[in-house]
């Protein structure tokens, strides 16, 4: 059962679970906030894993534990792969080789967790649901599905402690701008990437070539699919099967960075 903290009176320095009760209600330090991509359009804000880690290492001095109260569970289906058509301002799906919709296995692991905090020799539970979307039937992705549901219900039990682990970051007007001050745009989903507009998504992927590129391995600066965005140039894999791509549709590019990667499984399963 959960157990509700005590209320804090003001902080005195004899009384650490008072200075720990203080500490949870201070303002989140926005500088921890980073960005991801949102599952329609433009970004949210999160706080990393480790960070909360770190954090909650800080406050109760390693008085904390985190146990799994499920085994994982996973749920799986075909989903339609599609691509946002810039002159139609909607999404539509792409179109394989044989003019039918293309799929793709798509999943999601979730699990149960609760962590236990030690406060004047009580213990305080919280619990929550982990859950982390994934594509693909690679044992890979399966993995990676698995320790994101762990981390993201690591994340979300502490959040139930308030600000220091990100509760302010639901709060719709806060979350606008969340992280937004100190740059905190990128993230690492899958391989992909983003940032706060495309201008500089762009110019880093030309920092990133000119550093890079000898005069006779040049690459185009930039490489782009239909709906607009980059393929990563540093991402030699990627970058060849958008080569290989074109070399198979007459020039023509990929319309998505979803729709290459089903183009790819799909002739890896010809073979």
């Amino acid at each position: 059962m959960t157990q509700s903290m005590p209320t804090p009176q003001s902080p005195t320095p004899d009384s650490s679970s008072e200075q720990i009760l203080w500490r949870l209600q201070q303002p989140l330090d926005m500088n921890r906030v980073k960005r991801r991509r949102a599952p329609g359009k433009g970004t949210v804000p999160y706080l990393e894993g480790f960070d909360v880690i770190e954090a909650a290492n800080d406050l109760f001095l390693f008085r904390w534990s985190f146990d799994l109260l499920s085994e994982p569970h996973i749920m799986r289906w075909d989903k339609a792969v599609t691509f946002y058509d810039q002159r139609i301002k909607k999404k539509v799906p792409v179109l394989g080789d044989n003019g039918n919709p293309t799929t793709e296995i798509a999943g999601v692991a979730y699990v149960t967790g609760r962590i236990t905090v030690e406060l004047d020799g009580k213990a305080y539970n919280h619990a929550d649901v982990g859950r982390c979307i994934f594509t693909g039937d690679t044992p890979e992705a399966l993995d990676m599905a698995i320790a994101g549901s762990v981390t993201d219900c690591l994340k979300r039990c502490f959040r139930q402690l308030g600000e220091q682990f990100g509760n302010s970051l639901y709060d719709k007007e806060i979350a606008r701008t969340a992280g937004l001050e100190n740059g905190a745009s990128s993230y690492s989903d899958n391989g992909r990437g983003t940032t706060k507009n495309g201008g500089a998504h762009r110019e880093a992927i030309q920092n990133t070539q000119r550093k890079a590129s000898t005069p006779s391995t040049m690459q185009p600066d930039v490489l782009l699919y239909q709906d607009g965005s980059a393929v990563f140039m540093n991402n030699l894999s990627e970058v060849s099967a958008f080569n290989a791509y074109k070399a198979a549709h007459d020039g023509r590019v990929p319309a998505s960075r979803d729709a290459l990667r089903a183009w790819s499984n799909g002739r890896k399963g010809k073979r």
